[in-house]
């Protein structure tokens, strides 16, 4: 056999390799134990957004509880100095995520804006200053998805009350998503597949899967 008929055949292996463990590996959000979802927390399907409009599914997520307001005609506010996201994410263990936020503070003017700190799973991931209305992003690494449930919980500085709202408010949202990077995930798997399954775990993973996102200022 010619040297260039091997090498075009162990390529076509190993491409054959990588798309078999991709199929047999990759997730399927729909499948999971209902019993396995923690009380309080809601099934979320990555890239889903949460819309806080009139017309939007937010209570489905965040009810009128007294730290997620009532309804307004294009978002609902934080009323509280802590309010709550508990969501659970069929595969989500493991998984690298980007979470986003489409809001704006309410603050006292001499502020400038409100400081919301934000935690996943009681670990900080982001520390901002909302303004105007924006749209925020970190990333949760994997390591904070030790499981399928997340609970994402903002932390309001100093929450304001106008002179012309009696409520007690921290930020107006209008949107939040969680978009799941299935690169990272699916390299882990496969390279984990191709030890176990190729040469009994005596293979150097190819995959730097050591570093971790970094996260967004």
């Amino acid at each position: 056999m010619h040297k260039k008929t091997k090498i075009i055949l162990f390529i076509s292996v190993i491409i054959l390799v990588v798309t078999v463990a991709f199929v047999v590996l990759r997730p399927n959000p729909s499948v999971y134990d209902p019993s396995s979802v923690p009380e309080g927390y809601v099934v979320y399907t990555p890239g889903e957004v949460i819309d806080f409009s009139q017309t939007g599914n937010s209570l489905n997520f965040a009810p009128a509880d007294g730290r997620w307001g009532g309804q307004e005609p294009k978002h609902r506010c934080i009323t509280a100095k802590t309010a709550e996201l508990k969501l659970f994410i069929p595969d989500g263990a493991g998984a690298d995520f980007r979470f986003g936020i489409e809001a704006s503070g309410v603050y006292d003017p001499e502020d400038g804006c409100q400081k919301i700190t934000v935690y996943a799973n009681d670990v900080q991931i982001a520390d901002w200053c909302m303004g105007r209305r924006s749209e925020y992003t970190v990333m949760i690494p994997a390591k904070i998805m030790q499981d399928n449930h997340i609970n994402i919980r903002f932390e309001v500085a100093k929450p304001y009350i106008s002179d012309v709202d009696v409520r007690t408010l921290g930020a107006a949202v209008r949107q939040i998503y969680l978009d799941k990077l299935v690169g990272q995930q699916t390299k882990r798997k496969i390279s984990l597949w191709i030890q176990q399954k190729m040469w009994g775990g005596h293979v150097e993973n190819p995959y730097n899967t050591k570093s971790e996102p970094k996260q967004a200022k």
